[in-house]
C-alpha cells in the first residue's frame, strides 16, 4: 500500500532524517570552532596587551613595587586560565555532544538497517511456507483424486459384472420359459430378468458418469464412454432375446451370441479402462 505523500521539507531536515550530515552544516561548525579559538586568543592577547601596558610604564623597578605588582599579575593568569580553561570545557562539551548524536545517528541507522533486513527475511520465509503448503494441499487433493477415481472404477467394474452376470442368467431362464406354451406366462416369466436388468443399466450408467466427475484426463473420458456405448448392445441383445422367446416361444442361436457379445464387449471395454487407470496411477495422474 502506498504511503501518504509528504510535504517538501528543507534539505537540511531531510539528510538528518536521512542520517547524512550535510556539507554546509559541517563547514558553519568548523567555521564556528575557529572562531571560538580566534576569539578565546583575541582575549588571551588583549588581557596580555594590558597586562604589558600596565606594568611596562612603571619607573620604579624596586623590590617593593615587584612585590606589590606580583598579586595583581596572578590574578591576570589566574583569570586568564579560568577564561581558556571555560572556553576549551565548553568547546569539547559541544565535540562530545555532537559525537553522541552522531552515533546514536549511526546505531539509529544501523537498527533500522537491520530491522528492515528481518523484515525482509520473515516476508521471504513467510512466501516460502506459503508455496510449500500450498503445494502440498495440491499434491494431497491428486491423491484424494487418484483414490476416489480408483474406488469409481471398482464400482463400474463391479456394476458391469453385474449386469452380464443377469444377462447370462437371462439366457439360462430362456430355455425354460421357452417350453411354456402361453405368451402371458412367458412374458410374466422373464418381467423379473427384465426389471432387475433395467435397474442394473441404471446403476452401471450412473457409476460411469461418477466416475467420469473425478478425472479431466480426456483418454479416461473416452475409455468411460466407450463402456456406456457398450451399454446399448447389451439392452438390444436383451430385447431381441424377449422379442424372440416371448412372441416367436424360440431361442435362437443369433439371437444368444448377440447377448454374448455384447457380455464381451463390455467386458472388454471395462478391461481397458481398469488398464488405462491403472498405467495413469503409475506413471502420473498429471
Amino acid at each position: 500500500m502506498s504511503e501518504p505523500s509528504q510535504p517538501d521539507q528543507p534539505a537540511g531536515r531531510r539528510e538528518v532524517r536521512s542520517g547524512a550530515v550535510p556539507l554546509e552544516l559541517r563547514d558553519r561548525r568548523h567555521w564556528r570552532h575557529c572562531a571560538a579559538l580566534c576569539v578565546s586568543r583575541g582575549i588571551a592577547a588583549l588581557l596580555l596587551a594590558v597586562l604589558l601596558a600596565w606594568l611596562l610604564p612603571a619607573r620604579s623597578w624596586d623590590v617593593a613595587s615587584q612585590a606589590a605588582r606580583l598579586p595583581c599579575l596572578a590574578t591576570f593568569v589566574a583569570v586568564f586560565v579560568v577564561l581558556w580553561q571555560s572556553l576549551v570545557i565548553r568547546s569539547r562539551a559541544r565535540d562530545d555532544v555532537r559525537e553522541a548524536h552522531e552515533r546514536l545517528r549511526r546505531e539509529l541507522e544501523a537498527a533500522e538497517q537491520r530491522s528492515a533486513r528481518e523484515l525482509d527475511n520473515a516476508r521471504e520465509l513467510h512466501r516460502i511456507e506459503l508455496e510449500a503448503q500450498r503445494e502440498q494441499a495440491r499434491i494431497q487433493r491428486v491423491h484424494l483424486r487418484e483414490q476416489e477415481f480408483k474406488l469409481a472404477v471398482i464400482r463400474v467394474s463391479r456394476a458391469v459384472n453385474d449386469y452380464t452376470l443377469e444377462l447370462s442368467r437371462l439366457t439360462e431362464r430362456g430355455h425354460k420359459v421357452v417350453t411354456m406354451p402361453e405368451k402371458q406366462e412367458r412374458e410374466d416369466a422373464l418381467a423379473a430378468n427384465s426389471k432387475k436388468l433395467d435397474s442394473l443399466l441404471k446403476n452401471m450408467q450412473l457409476e460411469i458418469s461418477a466416475a467420469q466427475m473425478f478425472t479431466r484426463n480426456k483418454a479416461l473420458h473416452d475409455s468411460l464412454d466407450a463402456v456406456n456405448a457398450t451399454t446399448v448392445l447389451g439392452s438390444h441383445a436383451e430385447a431381441m432375446f424377449r422379442e424372440a422367446v416371448i412372441r416367436n416361444c424360440t431361442m435362437p442361436r443369433s439371437v444368444v451370441e448377440a447377448i454374448f457379445r455384447a457380455m464381451t464387449t463390455m467386458q472388454t471395454a471395462t478391461g481397458n479402462i481398469r488398464r488405462l487407470a491403472g498405467d495413469l496411477l503409475e506413471t502420473g495422474w498429471e
